[in-house]
């Protein structure tokens, strides 16, 4: 069931056309967004943070995470 509504929310996202669509596609999936991308297998915030800890000395300074999400990958 997850997989579908993931399919379905992820379609109506490529097929908004409008910024306003977008806004309130996310609007409205935004209390299950991270929970729904996790049971997805996005693994993006994984990975970035594997590559991070690879390049950056543990503790070496304060990470600003400026994207425009949900904050999964500065957890």
């Amino acid at each position: 069931m997850a997989d579908r509504k993931n399919k379905g929310a992820l379609a109506a996202a490529y097929a908004a056309k409008r910024p306003e669509e977008v806004a309130a596609l996310y609007d409205r999936w935004s209390d299950t967004y991270d929970a729904d991308m996790s049971a997805a297998g996005y693994r993006h915030p994984t990975i970035c943070l594997a590559l991070l800890a690879r390049h950056l000395p543990r503790g070496a300074a304060p990470l600003l995470d400026a994207g425009a999400g949900t904050g999964l990958i500065g957890e």
